[in-house]
Order: structure tokens, then C-alpha cells, then sequence
């Protein structure tokens, strides 16, 4: 028999460590997959986390674990704000975020430049493209907005064109996406995929005719990854 508890979010993960502290998976005989249970502790518990980059050398924000709200407020105050709430053994990432006092709410007035120029790039690229509204863009624009994040969708409605003919444009010309593999962190022959116009394909199709496909999707952020499992990783 085997479990695979990165399908299951959190309560999932919590169970099976739990299963395994308590000797009940060695007893019957069940194999987990998918991850490793060392890794979801060390994970998903702050403390061994922290002692974990610690005996690695990795450089860290400073950080206290608490164990109510009162403590929180206290160590707030010692390491000043913002600071980053980040919650063990949660569901699905909730719980978590940056937390500011009244006067760093008052402060937070401005963009950083940064943000902006992005910003600022996107909009002069529309402009560029506007200008071909009505006609196919030139092969090296329409590379670009690719390579940018313009979706097929939203070119054809700032272009006044069907959004069919926007991608049989750039296939015939090769615009296409590559795709790129991640190794899953602590399991062997297990991938995420992603794909990028920013670079060529770099994935292998398995020679193996039985396939799955699993189609999904979900928010991304770091402490919720059970939408980006089902949504992008398959065995290659």
C-alpha cells in the first residue's frame, strides 16, 4: 500500500507524520510517496526549520518562535515593524502575512521605483503593439509580448482580432512556449514543469504511452503548494 500526502494538503501532512511518529505505517506496510516525511517536519515545523538553515550557513531574518499573541506583540516590538507572521502545520498557507503598526501604515504612501518602471515598460509595449491594431503584429513585437506575459486573449482584444489568429501567427512562426523542469525538493523522480517564451524546451516527452494529464489550478505562494502540486507536477 502507499500514501502520497502532498495530494491531501495540509491535513494530509499532518496525519501522516503523525502515522509514522506513532509506528502505524511500519505496521501495515504502507509506503509514502511523494515527499519525505523528514522534509515535511523540518518544514513545516519553524523551530526545526530555523535549525535546519542554521546548520547549513544560510543567513535568515532574525525570527522567535511564539506561542501566543501577547508574545508575538512583544518580540514585534523588540525586532520592529514590519514584521512576518508565519504560522506551523498551516492550511493551505492561510494565516500568514506582513504586519505594520499605525505609523509604518502611514509611511507605506509610495511605489517602489522598481515596481513602477515595470509598470512603465508593460504600458509603452501596449502602446507599441496599438499601434498594429487591426493587423498582424510584426513577428519580432509579437515575440516581445510573448516573452513580456501578453496572453493570446488580450492581444486579440487590444487588436481588434480573433484570438485564433493571433496564435496561428506566432506558431507558424515558432513563437511557441519551452518547457522547463524543477526537481521536487527531497523526492526522487518527480519534476514541476513550467513554461517560458523565454527560452527553448528543455523537457523530454517519456517515451512511455500511458499518460495522465491532470488539469488544475491554483493560487502560488510560498506555504500553499498543494494547488501548484496538482496544477504542475506529474512523475516524468
Amino acid at each position: 500500500m502507499r500514501s502520497c500526502p502532498t495530494w491531501g494538503g495540509q491535513s494530509a501532512l499532518n496525519l501522516s507524520t503523525d502515522l509514522a511518529r506513532l509506528g502505524i505505517l511500519e505496521k501495515y506496510g504502507v509506503q509514502v510517496i511523494g515527499v519525505n516525511l523528514e522534509a515535511i517536519e523540518r518544514g513545516e515545523d519553524r523551530i526545526e526549520f530555523k535549525k535546519a538553515m542554521d546548520r547549513l550557513g544560510i543567513e535568515m531574518p532574525e525570527s522567535t518562535a511564539v506561542y501566543s499573541v501577547v508574545d508575538a506583540e512583544s518580540v514585534a516590538a523588540d525586532l520592529g515593524y514590519p514584521v512576518v507572521i508565519r504560522p506551523a502545520y498551516i492550511m493551505g498557507g492561510t494565516g500568514g502575512g506582513m504586519v505594520y503598526n499605525q505609523e509604518d501604515l502611514h509611511r507605506r504612501t509610495s511605489i517602489h521605483r522598481w515596481f513602477l518602471e515595470q509598470m512603465r515598460e508593460l504600458v509603452v509595449r501596449e502602446e507599441e503593439i496599438l499601434a498594429h491594431r487591426g493587423t498582424e503584429l510584426p513577428l519580432a513585437l509579437l515575440r516581445l509580448a510573448k516573452q513580456e506575459g501578453f496572453a493570446d486573449a488580450y492581444l486579440a482584444k487590444i487588436l481588434g482580432r480573433e484570438e485564433g489568429d493571433i496564435r496561428t501567427q506566432r506558431t507558424r512562426a515558432g513563437i511557441v512556449e519551452g518547457w522547463h523542469a524543477v526537481p521536487v525538493s527531497g523526492v526522487e523522480n518527480a519534476v514541476y514543469y513550467y513554461s517560458s517564451y523565454n527560452a527553448p524546451d528543455a523537457v523530454s516527452v517519456s517515451a512511455n504511452p500511458n499518460k495522465v494529464m491532470i488539469l488544475g489550478g491554483g493560487p502560488n505562494r510560498i506555504g500553499q503548494g498543494i494547488e501548484f502540486d496538482f496544477a504542475a507536477s506529474m512523475p516524468p
